[in-house]
């Protein structure tokens, strides 16, 4: 992803293409945040691009934290295969530490799936919470 070209539309999405996972992603800004309403810096959309063009270095520890959260509310051991990357929300303002919420597609609970709220802070990836999807959105 070039940072340079990243836009959103008039829904606030966008997406882009994973080679790792040979699959689109949904990238969502969130309406509730001031960006949504600003003109974004060029640095802002470098925060964003970064993360998704790193998604090979984060995505297997994200996957290792949803099956592990899965095994303790579900009692199930999931499968890498059963675990989707449906979208990464921008949870953060253009002046704030980059955080990040993944929406996770789960075999066993396709109805509420799960979630991942997620520190950027350069190369290492901080879980701040794990729980359903709806943990990505806030």
């Amino acid at each position: 992803m070039n940072a340079k070209e990243l836009s959103f539309n008039e829904e606030l999405t966008t997406s882009f293409f994973s080679e790792e996972l040979n699959t689109d992603i949904l990238l969502y800004l969130l309406d509730d945040l001031n960006a949504s309403t600003e003109t974004l810096s060029l640095t802002y959309k470098e925060q964003i691009a970064n993360f998704c063009n790193a998604l090979p270095d984060w995505y297997p520890f994200m996957v290792d934290q949803v099956k592990k959260w899965v095994l303790k509310n579900y009692d199930y051991n999931i499968e890498d295969c059963e675990i989707e990357l449906l979208s990464i929300m921008i949870l953060f303002e253009q002046d704030e530490e980059s955080v990040f919420g993944l929406e996770f597609h789960i075999d066993n609970d396709s109805e509420h799936g799960c979630g991942v709220k997620v520190l950027d802070a350069g190369n290492k990836y901080e879980v701040l919470n794990i729980d359903t999807a709806d943990v990505a959105f806030y």
